[in-house]
C-alpha cells in the first residue's frame, strides 16, 4: 500500500528542497485544483521509493517527466490510477516541484479523449531531459515519445470519429433537410 510520503520542503522540513523523506501531512492537497488551462499551484511528481531516493540524492528528475497537482499525493489505490495513469504500486513518494522549475513544464492541450483526461486531471509534462530541482534548470535531451504517442492516439481517434460522422452524413441517413 502506498505511503503517500512527500520528499522535500513540503513535508514540513524547512532546511532545504530535498531533505530526507518525510510524512505528507493529511489535507495538504485539499482545495488545490490544478486542472484545466492556466492552472497554478503546487505540483508533485509521483514515483516509487527507489526512484524517490535517487531524486533525493541527485536533486534531479531525469527522462520523460510528468507532474500533477499536490492533491495527487493524497491519492491511493485506484485513485492514483484514475488521476495519473500510474499503477498504485508505482506511487510511494511525491517529489515537490519548486516554482523555479515549473517553467520547464508544458500544459496538455486537449485534442481527444486521452489528452482531455490529462488536461482535466491537471497533468503537465516536459520533453525528455533533466530537470534540476534546486535551480529550476531544464536540459532537453530529446522528444517525450510517450506524450507524442498520446497525441497521435487522440488524432487517430478524432479522425476515426470525424470520418464516421462524415460517412453517415454523406449517405443521407442523418441529413434532415432536403
Amino acid at each position: 500500500m502506498p505511503t503517500g510520503r512527500l520528499i522535500g520542503q513540503w513535508a514540513g522540513i524547512s532546511t532545504g528542497l530535498l531533505n530526507p523523506i518525510g510524512s505528507l501531512p493529511k489535507g495538504t492537497g485539499t482545495g488545490l485544483n490544478n486542472t484545466g488551462p492556466g492552472a497554478t499551484g503546487r505540483l508533485v511528481h509521483l514515483t516509487d521509493a527507489a526512484a524517490g531516493a535517487s531524486i533525493n540524492s541527485s536533486g534531479k528528475l531525469i527522462g520523460n517527466i510528468y507532474v500533477g497537482p499536490l492533491s495527487n499525493a493524497e491519492s491511493s489505490g485506484l485513485g492514483v490510477t484514475l488521476r495519473t495513469g500510474l499503477a498504485p504500486s508505482a506511487y510511494e513518494v511525491a517529489v515537490p516541484i519548486p516554482q523555479a522549475a515549473q517553467g520547464a513544464l508544458s500544459s496538455v492541450r486537449p485534442i481527444g479523449p486521452l489528452t482531455s483526461w490529462q488536461w482535466w486531471t491537471g497533468q503537465q509534462y516536459t520533453a525528455r531531459g533533466v530537470l534540476d530541482l534546486g535551480t529550476g534548470t531544464f536540459v532537453r535531451h530529446g522528444v517525450n515519445w510517450n506524450q507524442a504517442l498520446i497525441y497521435s492516439y487522440d488524432v487517430g481517434f478524432d479522425a476515426a470519429v470525424g470520418g464516421a460522422v462524415y460517412a453517415t452524413m454523406v449517405d443521407g441517413s442523418v441529413c434532415v433537410s432536403q
